[in-house]
């Protein structure tokens, strides 16, 4: 009877192994259940065991330890356990080291990963344990994506045999995880991340690393403060900031500084002697760049390349260049001090006071004065008092009379330039008036300035003459003569005869005809020009009150000469080359008789009446 039921047990648990080992083999292929969900388990009836007792399904209360390297001893707990109970880890059957109704035995294999266990017991179905079996491993990191991140970006790292106890780190800050797996965990990048590598702690000792940095994408930097602000080379100056790299790197004015220290929010840099004033520049990769809107002072003795211009009058700005020039510094001219407009440490501009004399210009820095090559000339501008002509035609010369005419001047009339005739530096010089220029004030100009005349030079035109009228007269007569440009001053002549101006006006002048003016052309004198007319004025002869003639035509000295004065006139007088002669008056006044003086040589009677002469017509030959 014991073997039948024997027998009967066999054969009922073999088909239960047929039956059963189709969903085992699924279920080790399927991936492990989520930690923390249970499965919905199905009740089983209780069967009978060899003795006739009641078989009941098992159950696990848990483990331990809960973690562990290959080769761990591992020891599950639970209630009816008996022979027939399996145990499952990584889909193959563990071998059991010891076994109890309430604890099995078992040891984790040299290769398995982390898996739940599964406990499997004949005739009823398998049951998965909640909790997963940590074996624990030398982790490794394969490689991390993305490779370039900022602040709160998620990076995942791949590898091998990561531990829910490990903990990731970037430099010195701790990556906070988002989410874990054995060959994958997603990490956040902490604030205040540098660039650094990643590394895996476990229990507070650094299992694994990355090869490659993270390279951690900062904000733009900025210097919040720089001290000391000015010393001389060799001085340490410390910058301090935000969002600083290691790889960034410090200049001044251009040229690069020696690090001494740095971190995350500071850098400490060394001024050496190359270096000279200016900003305080920090610089990275990808374009990184900040600068100091405030200069570092590096103090040194200052030096003097040049200044512009050299000279000018008060009120010029000079412009100073060279290097290491400080707050405070002056600019001098011998010992007159220049108003400062502008300073920096490489260009300074000043102004020329009044008072200033020409000398040497320098740095005055304390009672120390360094100074420039060369000297500043101070000069003053020009000043007009006087021009002489006002008025004239082109050609006149016009002399300007003032103060600080300096050489190489140059006097301008509407825009254009006049030739310089004379000079009597610095008080006086003359100029020429050019053609077709027209009339405005004169203007000098030196190097220290200009200076403009109160007066106007009038630009004058020369008379010209065109007719006139009658074109013959006796003396005393009006002429009427017509032309262009006459003016007030003028004069008229006729042959070397000036004449009595009656009117004039600019296109007309009307002259008297003097009894002694000789018959010519007329010519008007014009600022200094003469203009003729085209033709000859006549001056008409009046009608004599009186003729004569006298016989004989000639003689010797001593004879006597008869003049016949037609009508006859006793007063009359006689005269021969200009002498006066005796007269002796016959027939009424109608002949007079006159001796020959004895020195008399030939020349011409005269014969005044009325306060008139009037001259023979032909000469009385003296033998």
């Amino acid at each position: 009877m014991k073997v039948m039921v024997r027998a009967a047990a066999s054969l009922f648990l073999f088909t239960g192994l047929l039956i059963s080992a189709p969903a085992i083999a699924q279920r080790s292929a399927a991936p492990p259940a989520e930690e923390g969900k249970e499965k919905k388990k199905k009740r089983v009836a209780p069967t009978a065991g060899p003795k006739g007792a009641v078989r009941q399904e098992v159950q696990i209360d848990g483990f331990e330890p809960a973690e562990g390297p290959p080769r761990t001893m591992v020891v599950l707990r639970g209630k009816h356990l008996d022979d027939t109970c399996k145990v499952r880890f990584n889909g193959r059957l563990l071998k059991i080291k010891g076994q109890s109704e309430s604890e099995i035995k078992v040891q984790i294999p040299p290769r398995a990963v982390s898996d739940k266990f599964v406990v499997l017991k004949t005739g009823f179905r398998e049951v998965t344990l909640d909790k997963m079996f940590h074996v624990i491993k030398p982790p490794k990191i394969r490689t991390y994506q993305p490779r370039q991140a900022g602040e709160g970006d998620t990076i995942v790292v791949y590898g091998q045999n990561f531990h829910p106890g490990d903990e990731f780190f970037l430099g010195d800050l701790a990556m906070p995880r988002k989410s874990f797996k054995p060959d994958r965990v997603e990490l956040t990048v902490p604030k205040g991340a540098r660039t650094a590598k990643i590394e895996l702690r476990r229990g507070q000792k650094p299992r694994a690393r990355v090869k490659k940095p993270l390279d951690i994408l900062l904000a733009a930097p900025a210097i919040t403060k720089f001290s000391p602000d000015r010393g001389e080379p060799g001085v340490i100056v410390r910058i301090e900031g935000r969002n600083f790299e290691p790889s960034d790197h410090v200049r001044l004015n251009g040229q690069k500084m020696p690090i001494k220290s740095k971190g995350h929010d500071f850098f400490e840099v060394q001024v050496t002697r190359r270096h000279t004033t200016g900003q305080i520049a920090l610089r990275g990769r990808r374009g990184r760049r900040v600068v100091t809107s405030e200069l570092f002072t590096v103090v040194r003795p200052p030096k003097l390349k040049s200044f512009a211009p050299r000279y000018g009058a008060p009120g010029t700005r000079i412009t100073v260049t060279g290097n290491s020039f400080l707050e405070g510094d002056q600019v001098v001219i011998g010992d007159g001090t220049l108003t400062m407009r502008s300073l920096r440490h490489n260009h300074i501009v000043v102004e020329l006071p009044a008072g200033v004399t020409s000398g040497k210009l320098g740095i005055k820095r304390g009672e120390r004065v360094f100074p420039a090559r060369g000297n500043f000339e101070v000069i003053l501008p020009p000043g007009i008092s006087e021009i002489s002509p006002v008025e004239g035609p082109a050609g006149t010369e016009v002399t300007i009379k003032g103060a600080n005419f300096l050489k190489g001047l140059e006097v301008m009339i509407a825009g254009k330039r006049l030739k310089v005739v004379r000079k009597a530096l610095p008080h006086e010089v003359t100029v020429q008036i050019p053609r077709e220029v027209r009339s405005a004030n004169l203007v000098v100009v030196t190097r220290a300035g200009s200076a403009r005349s109160e007066a106007i030079f009038r630009v004058r035109k020369v008379a010209e003459i065109g007719s006139f009228f009658p074109l013959h007269a006796l003396p005393g007569s009006e002429v009427r003569i017509n032309g262009a440009h006459f003016h007030e001053g003028m004069k008229v002549f006729l042959g070397d005869t000036e004449l009595p101006i009656k009117t004039l006006v600019s296109a007309e002048v009307v002259v008297a005809i003097p009894d002694d003016a000789p018959s010519g052309k007329f010519r008007v004198e014009s600022y200094g020009k003469g203009a003729f007319s085209k033709m000859a004025f006549t001056v008409d002869q009046p009608k004599p009150e009186i003729e004569f003639d006298f016989a004989p035509k000639r003689g010797r000295r001593g004879s006597e000469v008869t003049l016949s004065i037609n009508p006859p006139h006793q007063e009359v007088l006689i005269f021969f080359d200009g002498r006066p002669l005796p007269k002796k008056t016959l027939q009424g006044g109608r002949r007079v008789v006159v001796t020959i003086p004895s020195d008399a040589r030939t020349g011409y009677f005269e014969v005044e009446y009325n306060d008139r002469r009037y001259k023979a017509p032909q000469v009385f030959k003296v033998r």
